[in-house]
């Protein structure tokens, strides 16, 4: 088995790359892989193999930053992502954040980058939730996107942190909602930790851990990481 990397940027857009279809680049010498969210279930349901050194970045709530600063820079150097936005905010302007609309999502999905769900708002922590609860804020959410990208949704961006200390914890307390998530025809959800963590590792496809690019990060920080790193 292989520890795939999730890097999720938070907040601000951070511009570190994941290359399509198993291909990849070099950071500090280490030639990690692209894989998509396909890749990642198609290891976990039927044991295909993985590239040395998987990596994937994801992007949450679908904001318009990220498709003005992120997308033209992983098109230019031939990267994708996963993105995760929020079906209610498609298209809005909240605050300060503006979201990106149908039309450039549509994009997003057509031009070889995912699509997955991150609710209606990220607003309601739905963890303990009821089937009714989360019926609108995922299986709701689902339809929308699969009939705005014409593709399949199998992978949930949870709201709210994970309840349990680490990612490999909760399994049993959670499991009424990962039924009731696979009957709905999604295969796995990604997770934030209540304390951001570079070794925290799950096997389980509900339960897979992020690490946050935060506001603190630096390009210098994030290239030691890719050092560091020995998958």
């Amino acid at each position: 088995s292989r520890r795939v990397v999730l890097r999720h940027a938070h907040h601000r857009t951070r511009h570190v790359h994941h290359h399509r279809d198993g291909q990849g680049g070099e950071v500090h010498g280490v030639p990690w892989r692209g894989v998509d969210e396909g890749g990642i279930s198609g290891a976990g349901l039927y044991g295909l193999p993985l590239p040395p050194h998987p990596f994937v970045i994801t992007f949450d709530d679908g904001r318009l930053s990220q498709w003005t600063n992120a997308v033209p820079l992983l098109r230019k150097d031939d990267f994708t992502a996963v993105f995760f936005p929020c079906t209610g905010l498609i298209g809005k302007t909240v605050g300060p954040q503006t979201y990106m609309t149908a039309a450039e999502i549509q994009n997003l999905a057509s031009t070889g980058f995912s699509v997955e769900d991150h609710t209606i708002n990220d607003d309601t922590d739905f963890f303990f939730a009821n089937t009714k609860t989360l019926n609108k804020l995922t299986d709701q959410t689902k339809s929308v996107l699969e009939n705005l990208t014409g593709d399949p949704v199998q992978f949930i961006a949870y709201s709210g942190l994970w309840p349990w200390p680490t990612a490999t914890q909760g399994t049993a307390n959670e499991s009424g909602m990962f039924t009731t998530l696979a009957s709905y025809g999604y295969v796995g959800g990604v997770l934030d930790l209540h304390v951001d963590s570079a070794v925290d590792t799950s096997p389980a496809l509900w339960q897979l851990p992020r690490v946050r690019i935060g506001l603190g990060d630096t390009v210098a920080g994030l290239a030691r990481w890719f050092r560091d790193q020995h998958i």
